[in-house]
Order: structure tokens, then C-alpha cells, then sequence
């Protein structure tokens, strides 16, 4: 992200029944960020905020003649899509604007339900689970990375405000970068959901008898490990969101050989509170004499 006064969130599809939602949404940004309000008349009051508004004939869905209009209006910024109503996580700012610090980032979008290519969702699995816990799981189980996509969420997406200038931003239709922008990328985070009110979790469709099953997918570990912690209604090891939130982070490491000083984290992770525990565990084969072949890191009381 160039600089965080540099972002703008534009709101889109936005109506008198969605001033609670939208009161929420602005009392947990960074007051230095700017918030338009995209096909209201005059500006808007909101939390001791004066959003401004920007006059325009959009349909509700049409996500790309917003972004468009955007970048046309506010040329340079850092624009921030969100359509009105969006069910948002804690700091879910932060995590869409981050990844606009890559160097090739053009556009970044979050997982969501609308559209099974992006859903935290196995083939054939769907959960009507609060998306909150949904996000929570997303971002313990994540790598934290950021997969090349082609089309974009209409629920939220960023984009980098003078590579989109640069690029010609003008001509993107359907949120799509074309591979025509090389090397500029879109990018899907495996490690932040929202979710369109209304609607459950559906993954992709199972495929036909005798197909074979689609792996390229690179969700797949992802969505497994988020159903199974669903279906087990596991707390994923631990509460809210290490690295993002206020609370310390201590780091463990460990052999992967089990034995007191793992009971000692895991007894030390559940009872304190305070702080996040995470642990860093070097797993390998002792009859072959391969020690750390694979590094794995979990929460504390895995």
C-alpha cells in the first residue's frame, strides 16, 4: 500500500437501511481514512465522520462501472471496494490493504460466498456457520498467502491507485485483470472472508461420476481443514487473530518428538490468556536420521 492516507473506501450500493451497517463499518476504520459513499446525492453524517458522496447512476452489482467511476474521481488513491451490507470480520481492513504492498499487486480480493471458486468450502461441502467464525478459521489455518486469481470479489476488493492509473484501469470490465496487464497480478487472500448476507457457504460443485476430481485448486488444503474444524466445531486452537490484534505473541519451538516440554506449551497455552501462543515444530524421520525436513506452525494448544 503506498501510505495508509492514501486509501479510500468506496461504498457501493448503499441505502438508508444499511446506516447501522454502516455506522459499524466506519467506527472501526483509521480515522485517517476517506470514505465516499458512491451514487449518493449529497455527503453523509455518520459516527462524528462526514463521508463524502459521489454522484452516480450504478447498478447494485456492477462492481466494475464502480471501480471505473472511482478511479476516474479519486485518480492515484488507493481504492478500497466494499458493497453496502457486506458482512465484515475484525481488521479486515488491514488485511486487504497489505497485500497492495506487493510489488506486482494490482488487485487484491477476500474469499466470500458469492461465487464457489472463492468459498472456504470443499467440493460439494456448504455451512451456514457465522462468517465471523468462518474468517477466524480462514485466517488460523491460512498460510497467509496470496494466491494468483482472475476475477476479483464484488463483495471487497483493493487496488492499488497508480499502478491502476498506470495500467489503464478504464478498460477492466467484470473486476477481471487480463493477462494483458502482465506483470501486474490480481490476487485472492487465503486468509480473510466475508460474506454477502443471506446466502450460506457453498463449495464447489462435486464433480461427475467417473471424473476426475478437480485438485488444482489452491484452496484445497484450506477448505478441508475448514470444514473439518466445523464439523468437529473446533476452536482452531485459539481466539482471535495473532499478528493483527493487540495481544503478544510469544513463539515456541519445538521438535517434533512430543514428550514434556509440548505438554508444557500446550498446558501454558491454555491457561494463559494474555498473550497468543504460537509454535513452530521441525518434524522429521529419526530412523533416517532427516531431522527438520518439514516446519509446521500451529497454535499453541494444538
Amino acid at each position: 500500500m503506498s501510505t495508509a492516507s492514501s486509501a479510500r473506501v468506496c461504498i457501493h450500493a448503499y441505502d438508508e437501511r444499511d446506516s447501522a451497517w454502516l455506522e459499524h463499518c466506519i467506527t472501526r476504520l483509521p480515522n485517517d481514512i476517506r470514505v465516499t459513499l458512491v451514487g449518493a446525492l449529497a455527503p453523509v453524517k455518520m459516527g462524528g465522520r462526514l463521508l463524502e458522496s459521489l454522484a452516480a447512476n450504478i447498478g447494485s452489482d456492477d462492481a466494475s462501472s464502480v471501480l471505473r467511476t472511482c478511479a476516474a474521481a479519486y485518480p492515484g488513491d488507493d481504492l478500497v471496494l466494499l458493497r453496502a451490507g457486506t458482512v465484515l470480520p475484525e481488521f479486515w481492513f488491514e488485511r486487504i490493504t497489505r497485500a497492495l504492498q506487493v510489488d506486482d499487486v494490482l488487485a487484491v480480493s477476500a474469499l466470500d460466498n458469492l461465487d464457489p471458486l472463492r468459498a472456504p468450502s470443499p467440493a460439494g461441502g456448504q455451512s451456514n456457520a457465522l462468517p465471523a467464525e468462518i474468517d477466524r478459521l480462514c485466517y488460523l489455518y491460512s498460510h497467509k498467502q496470496y494466491f494468483d486469481c482472475t476475477n476479483v470479489s464484488l463483495l471487497l476488493s483493493a487496488w492499488h491507485g497508480s499502478r491502476l492509473r498506470t495500467a489503464g484501469g478504464a478498460t477492466l470490465k467484470n473486476l477481471a485483470v487480463p493477462a494483458a496487464f502482465a506483470p501486474l497480478r490480481a490476487v485472492l487472500l487465503d486468509h480473510l472472508y466475508v460474506a454477502a448476507p443471506g446466502h450460506i457457504l457453498r463449495g464447489p460443485k462435486l464433480p461427475l461420476p467417473g471424473a476426475d476430481a478437480d485438485t488444482s485448486s489452491a484452496l484445497g488444503e484450506l477448505r478441508e481443514q475448514v470444514a473439518a474444524a466445523l464439523s468437529h466445531n473446533s476452536s482452531a486452537g485459539t481466539s482471535g487473530f495473532p499478528g493483527l490484534d493487540t495481544k503478544p505473541v510469544i513463539l515456541h519451538i519445538l521438535h517434533g518428538w512430543g514428550g514434556g516440554a509440548e505438554r508444557f506449551v500446550r498446558d501454558l497455552a491454555a491457561a494463559d490468556s494474555a498473550r497468543h501462543h504460537l509454535v513452530l515444530i521441525a518434524r522429521g524421520n529419526s530412523v533416517r536420521r532427516c531431522f527438520g525436513e518439514e516446519l509446521e506452525l500451529l497454535a499453541g494448544d494444538f
